[in-house]
């Protein structure tokens, strides 16, 4: 903007103190040939040729279109259709994995502006392949300075650092595309990729949105999703600080995690679990009845074993409910056998892992050795 506005005002001077001196002196231009004679003035000479100038170039680029159009560009021709054959001999010697052949062949082939971009992009992956890291950042730096070639080259670059497991370096090839390619399907699935190795759960969260409709399997992506919230929870649940603070963050994120995901018994129990990690036992034993009236899994049963602001024996009772519409489940028994534990009811703990280890449970017969051992009978321990 500035360097127009500079052109533009030293114009404009030159105009003015060129006006001024042919009208201080118009001056006078005679041009005789052949008997042809031509008078006129030096100001309208002048203004002939300004005008010629504009006119010169439109005919030059007519001139060059016809002679396209008339097929005289053949030499032109000739070497895009070598590239063009060049760029062909490359990609099967790609797929071939001959490496060194790929190399020299797409080198040939980005001689041509036409094709130097596609050019650049083979010869990097066979530099590559090959392991020669110097010539892809080289060959790579070369596209970027082609016509749309950088975004193609911070994409590639990122594939391959990423193939390499420099994540964070790719991290900051994708993160600085922007504008319309910030939205390029391949960058959106290479930067979740990203996120997931380095398990950064709060930005993969917020790329969800916009990662939807860049995926064409909508099953992978309701696994990538819950991946995501799964390890965003994880995250939330272990971060240092307060654990009422911790408390609320997980209200908040079970609160904006999607409907969808709310439904999982896998993604409930963790929540429960979580709340009760963080001293708030009661909500999750509320969660997880509710749960168990609906959909019974034996991960939610699990849940109820580190509660402990809830006291025992409501937990048992509730248990022996459960107990009574499923007596052989051997997650339940166990669950019960330690809540009983925990009330000191040894003899109602006991018959719990009996019937757990009657089922052949190696951790109930671990737990009623650990009874045994507590009871002070040694000897019914070691057998």
């Amino acid at each position: 903007m500035k360097r127009t506005f500079f052109v533009v005002a030293l114009l404009l001077v030159g105009g003015f103190f060129l006006g001024r001196w042919l009208l201080a002196d118009p001056g006078y231009v005679l041009l005789i040939r052949d008997g042809l004679r031509v008078e006129a003035s030096l100001g309208l000479v002048l203004l002939l040729l300004i005008l010629a100038a504009p006119l010169w170039s439109i005919i030059t680029l007519l001139a060059v279109s016809l002679f396209r159009l008339a097929g005289l560009g053949r030499a032109s021709r000739w070497r895009e259709l070598i590239a063009r054959r060049r760029l062909r001999a490359g990609f099967f010697a790609l797929v071939d994995g001959d490496w060194a052949r790929a190399g020299r062949l797409f080198a040939g082939a980005s001689a041509s502006q036409t094709w130097a971009v596609p050019a650049h992009a083979g010869e990097a992956l066979a530099a590559a392949a090959q392991g020669n890291h110097e010539r892809v950042t080289e060959v790579l730096k070369l596209a970027a300075r082609q016509q749309r070639g950088q975004p193609m080259a911070d994409l590639l670059a990122a594939r391959l650092l990423l193939e390499e497991g420099a994540t964070r370096q790719a991290r900051v090839r994708l993160e600085g595309l922007s504008g319309r390619v910030e939205r390029n399907p391949h960058r959106l699935r290479l930067l979740a990729e990203v996120l997931e190795r380095e398990q950064d759960w709060p930005a993969l969260v917020e790329l969800l949105p916009m990662l939807k409709p860049a995926v064409a399997d909508q099953n992978a992506f309701a696994v990538l999703e819950q991946r995501a919230w799964a390890g965003l929870l994880n995250a939330v649940a272990q971060a240092p600080g307060e654990a009422a603070q911790r408390l609320a963050e997980l209200r908040r994120t079970w609160k904006e995690m999607p409907a969808t995901l709310h439904g999982k018994t896998s993604i409930r129990a963790q929540y429960a679990a979580a709340l009760v990690a963080n001293g708030d036992g009661a909500a999750a034993f509320a969660l997880v009845r509710k749960e168990i009236e609906q959909n019974w899994d034996d991960r939610l049963i699990a849940v109820l074993e580190g509660i402990a602001d809830v006291p025992a024996e409501k937990l048992l009772q509730q248990l022996e409910q459960w107990l009574e519409v499923r007596p052989a489940s051997v997650a339940l028994l166990i669950c019960a056998g330690r809540t009983a534990m925990k009330a000191k009811l040894w003899g109602k703990a006991r018959s719990f892992f009996d019937g757990a280890a009657r089922a052949g449970s190696v951790t109930a017969l671990a737990e009623l050795a650990r009874l045994h051992s507590a009871l002070g009978d040694t000897d019914r321990a070691l057998a």
